[in-house]
């Protein structure tokens, strides 16, 4: 690594030390309580309804198949035969407010499907069932959208 980029990493991470100090020293001495939010996830289980061998191959050949296999069961005909996958189950989990949390584990585990059902951005396709809660509340009670302005 060159001088001058060493240096351009060592003073940007100076720099954000520099802001947070300023900021933490700031909400102290205002007297500022931050939010904190425990989130739970109580009997999380999620479940895909997936195709299984060759005809889960991205091919243009089954793309059209499932095409056409979509048109016949708008009318009631439902020639698919699909699999359900369990993606996740029967997880419980508490993260703790003001605590780094580390998420671990083996390719194809459920990691990114647990981190979207915390963000409420779950495939609307996907069979859920159990609980995701934020101090208590779920997540269409949670208000989390608030413009927070420090002066």
């Amino acid at each position: 690594m060159c001088k001058v980029h060493r240096h351009g990493i060592q003073s940007a991470e100076q720099d954000n030390e520099r802001i947070l100090t300023k900021l933490r020293t700031r909400i102290d001495r205002v007297g500022i309580t931050l939010p904190t939010v425990e989130m739970r996830y109580e009997n999380l289980i999620v479940k895909a309804d997936c195709y299984t061998g060759d005809r889960s191959l991205p091919l243009l050949t089954n793309t059209v198949r499932n095409m056409v296999e979509s048109l016949l069961g708008l009318v009631g005909i439902h020639l698919e035969k699909k699999a359900q996958l369990t993606i996740l189950k029967d997880v419980s989990w508490i993260v703790k407010p003001s605590r780094m949390t580390l998420l671990l584990g083996s390719p194809s585990s459920g990691k990114t499907t647990l981190q979207l059902a915390l963000a409420g951005k779950l495939d609307k396709s996907l069979d859920v069932s159990g609980e995701v809660t934020y101090n208590g509340y779920r997540l269409n009670e949670f208000v989390s959208h608030q413009n927070i302005c420090l002066h």
